[in-house]
């Protein structure tokens, strides 16, 4: 009877002794220290053969936890699977990600997919006891963040050239399908980058070429590669000038026009460009946008005031012509005069 409990004791103590295997916990079972943070290894063992492929290096691995406990991670981020029996040991761990099949589990794995996933893996140990499936969620994010400069006043193009007027602002916007923004970065004219302040707005106030630069890194690391656009800050007025179709006809003070004389009116801006001319006619109440060359129809003293409007909103000095529309002819009479010869 003493052999037979020696023996017992001998077997028990063999199983205890057997390599140890410990399954990793499910997103409901991890705590905040099990949780694997940004920049941590994560790979995997089944079985003992396993287990003698030592770390895998993973340069650039990052995994990341939001505050609602969702788990993102780029794909350069590997997953080990660690399975333990107490008894009959391993027979295999397998895994399937998604919609796929399982398929037995050789080492650290990692998704290259953006987007969110499911890993379901469970083992199976030598006695056929199979494990509930255990499920892990994480989300790949591989995609720097997108971003804007977004100025109060639309920026204007002409000829691959950006243009803005004096005092304009901009704000940045940035945005990160997955794990979010970590931080924003810009500068003006500067080499040196400093931390954007969300929806902070930034005024353009020099004149001439201005270079905005940003920077955008999401919570897994993926950089934007450094974004600038150059601005030309436009802080020039445009010129108007009115013109007749026909010279006017100085007598003293007054100027004539003649019958049928038009009057054109052109505007030059060497930035942005001209956008819109505006005339006022006879002193009228309103401004009206110019279209065409301009007549008159009536035999009296006439005015014109125009101004120039360029793409970014600056405006012309206000130009303006008085004058005198003779629109008929004299009339000549003939009388017999007596006692001339």
């Amino acid at each position: 009877m003493k052999r037979l409990w020696l023996l017992l004791i001998v077997i028990l103590s063999v199983g205890m002794l057997s390599p140890a295997y410990s399954q990793e916990p499910t997103d409901s079972e991890a705590t905040e220290e099990d949780t694997m943070s940004p920049g941590e290894e994560a790979g995997n063992t089944a079985d003992n053969s396993m287990q003698d492929q030592g770390q895998v290096m993973q340069v650039g691995a990052a995994m990341y936890k939001d505050s609602a406990g969702n788990l993102y991670a780029n794909s350069r981020q590997y997953f080990r699977l660690n399975a333990s029996d107490d008894l009959s040991r391993i027979e295999y761990t397998e895994y399937k990600i998604d919609d796929s099949s399982f398929r037995r589990y050789q080492g650290p794995i990692n998704i290259e997919d953006e987007g969110p996933h499911t890993i379901v893996y469970r083992s199976v140990d030598r006695a056929g006891n199979q494990e509930v499936d255990r499920v892990y969620n994480v989300t790949i994010d591989n995609t720097a963040p997108v971003v804007a400069v977004v100025p109060a006043r639309p920026f204007v193009q002409k000829d691959g050239k950006t243009y803005t007027s004096p005092g304009n602002t901009f704000t940045i916007r940035a945005n990160d399908k997955y794990s979010g923004i970590k931080s924003i970065k810009y500068g003006v004219n500067s080499s040196e980058l400093r931390t954007y302040e969300k929806n902070a707005s930034i005024q353009l106030t020099e004149s001439g070429s201005q270079l905005i630069q940003w920077r955008a890194e999401d919570n897994l690391g993926n950089t934007t590669v450094d974004g600038s656009q150059l601005v030309e800050v436009d802080g020039d007025k445009p010129t108007v000038v009115i013109k007749p179709t026909q010279p006017l006809i100085h007598v003293g003070e007054t100027r004539y026009a003649r019958r049928n004389t038009g009057f054109d009116v052109t505007g030059k801006d060497e930035g942005s460009g001209i956008s819109q001319i505006m005339v006022r006619i006879d002193d009228s109440d309103e401004w009206q946008t110019y279209s065409d060359t301009i007549y008159f129809d009536t035999e009296e003293a006439h005015s014109i005031e125009a101004k120039a409007v360029d793409a970014v909103g600056n405006e012309s000095e206000v130009v303006r012509s008085e004058f005198v529309v003779d629109d008929n002819p004299p009339q000549t009479e003939l009388q017999p005069v007596e006692g001339e010869s």
